[in-house]
């Protein structure tokens, strides 16, 4: 059984490394090919900003966007709006994309509106950030563009939004060339995590070991949906602005449910207390995710508001797996030091996040361009850590395994002949008598010991009843349990389709037995007591064990060789 146990592991383990092969090399194409085809128009400069604030408002005239800052002289700015002649053949299938920050974006070709992100947008559902990408339409002369950027909030906007114009069939391509890495990570760790967490449900019917691994791969999937929409990766998948934010913090939202799950697998002394307290949060973390979902949804809360408490929730998430069951670092198991460092990393990780976060999108400090390329790589190298914890985890179990076997083997096993010993044969006799299956057993005696012990020594006496082990063993070890009840006394136990066939099997081991001692200075022979379970109507082990020896005995007997014992 275990054999076959490990079989299907290892063909399970086959698949997943397949699978996440081609994953990887289906990726890593799609990313070399749009990097291939990365094209796009440089139109960051000549334009004319018109920025409105709550002390008044300011115009620059050809300014280069990318080098331009907002004036701190007007106050909070609520209102930008971008003005530039777009030259005939730029307009022809073009596409614009433009970034935007918790803002409305009204965008004008020539005193005709193309898009208005209000009446673009599901009703409802109010846009947090993200990239917008608006078809220009075909023209045959050149023609005005007017961008107007309003704040949805009062917290105002920080910069000028960032504005690419690509050719239409390469807008995606040129999107995935300037953030490939961070949309490789993302999309490896939400296919990684689907495979694992669906291979592991698979594998936890074969050992409950690879529950932690479930947890792993629930962790990556959650947080590659977040990470994907962080990074705008399912604009690629047609999915909208406002969809991408939605799914991306209920999915940071989820994240946490499979790490407190795992805290309670990953920490070995965790008190009432802290399996109380991890619950709680458990079923806090599910709450929130569902209450933010349904009213986000629902139009009841925005995003300005739901996000400092999936933040708020997030920190007391890690403080809590940090602190429950830590005790002294030097006394936590290896896998244990490595998962509690890891937790570590992630939360200063996350912390330092959400203060970049809210220094960006509520204290407008940071420019609206600002890579996070480097959080995906946190998260990422978190997961890695998490691999390494379940492994070295892995290990140890393995290694225990390995212990218990070994001290099994001693406690069950003859150190001479490698055969089953007394221990062993009592407690499959229990089994034996509470199963009820049908068995045969077939006592053994092994003649001339004592002869063989006077006339070469112990040492050739050892070697005799050695070598029987290996002619039983070889006979009747694919049809039962062979076993040595100690000294020269040995017992086979036969059981299911072998029992019919037990006569014929012991004369196959008088024929070894023969073989075998040609050239010998002795000659390997036993007496033996065979009986079946059927010949008694209440069958009992040991009853069974004794009517064998009888026979045995009566071998003996007449045996000469049994009387010169």
């Amino acid at each position: 059984m275990e054999k076959g146990i490990e079989k299907k592991e290892i063909a399970l383990s086959i698949v997943d490394l397949l699978v996440i092969v081609f994953l990887m090399s289906g990726m890593i194409y799609f990313i070399a090919s749009a990097r291939s085809t990365a094209v796009s128009h440089p139109i960051s400069t000549g334009w004319i900003v018109n920025a409105e604030g709550e002390f008044g408002e300011n115009t620059d005239k050809n300014v280069d966007l990318e080098a331009y800052h907002l004036p701190r002289d007007i106050g909070r700015v609520s209102e930008i709006t971008l003005t530039r002649l777009m030259p005939k053949k730029t307009l022809n299938e073009s596409t614009l994309r433009i970034y935007s920050m918790i803002s409305d974006i009204h965008v004008v070709l020539n005193g005709r509106t193309i898009y208005d992100s209000k009446r673009a947008g599901n009703v409802g559902i109010e846009i947090s950030r993200g990239y917008t990408f608006i078809e220009l339409p075909h023209s045959e002369r050149s023609e005005i563009i007017r961008i107007k950027v309003t704040a949805s909030d009062d917290a105002g906007l920080a910069s000028v939004p960032d504005i690419v114009l690509t050719d239409s069939g390469r807008a995606y391509p040129v999107f995935i060339h300037e953030r490939w890495l961070s949309i490789l990570i993302s999309f490896f760790m939400f296919m990684f995590g689907l495979v694992v967490a669906l291979l592991s449900v698979i594998f936890i019917r074969l050992n409950n070991d690879y529950e932690r691994l479930l947890h792993i791969g629930l962790f990556s999937t959650f947080a590659g949906v977040w990470l994907m929409s962080n990074q705008d990766a399912l604009l690629i998948f047609g999915v909208s602005p406002e969809r991408s934010s939605a799914a991306g913090y209920v999915a940071i939202s989820l994240a946490f449910l499979p790490l407190l799950s795992l805290s309670l697998l990953a920490r070995s002394n965790l008190s009432k207390r802290d399996e109380i307290l991890i619950g709680n949060m458990i079923v806090i973390n599910m709450v929130v995710a569902a209450l933010l979902a349904c009213l986000h949804f629902s139009g009841l809360l925005s995003y300005v508001v739901s996000v400092p408490v999936i933040h708020t929730v997030d920190i007391i998430d890690c403080l809590v797996m940090i602190l429950a069951g830590v005790g002294k670092v030097s006394d936590m198991k290896l896998d244990e030091r490595i998962y509690h460092y890891g937790l570590l990393y992630i939360s200063a990780a996350g912390v330092c996040y959400v203060i970049l976060y809210d220094l960006r999108v509520y204290a407008r400090i940071i420019p609206m361009r600002y890579s996070e390329l480097w959080f995906p790589i946190v998260i990422f190298s978190f997961l890695i850590i998490l691999f390494i914890s379940y492994m070295v985890h892995l290990y140890g179990m393995l290694l225990n395994k390995a212990e218990e076997a070994v001290l099994t083997r001693l406690a069950y096993n003859d150190s001479l002949t490698g055969l089953y010993n007394r221990v062993r044969a009592e407690e499959e006799f229990a089994e034996l008598d509470e199963s009820g299956e049908a068995y045969a057993l077939v006592d053994l005696d092994l003649n001339g010991l004592k002869t063989v012990n006077d006339k070469y020594g112990h040492a050739q006496g050892d070697e005799l009843i050695s070598a029987f082990g290996r002619i039983l063993r070889e006979v009747f070890s694919h049809a039962g349990s062979c076993i040595r009840m100690g000294g020269d006394e040995f017992l086979v136990i036969v059981r299911g389709e072998y029992v019919d066939s037990v006569d014929e099997l012991v004369e196959k081991l008088v024929a070894r037995e023969k073989e075998e001692s040609q050239g010998l200075s002795y000659e390997i022979d036993a007496s033996y007591g065979v009986i079946k379970s059927s010949e008694m109507k209440k069958p009992v082990a040991e009853h069974l064990f004794s009517t064998a020896d009888s026979r045995l005995y009566e071998m003996k007997q007449q045996s000469k060789k049994g009387r010169e014992d």
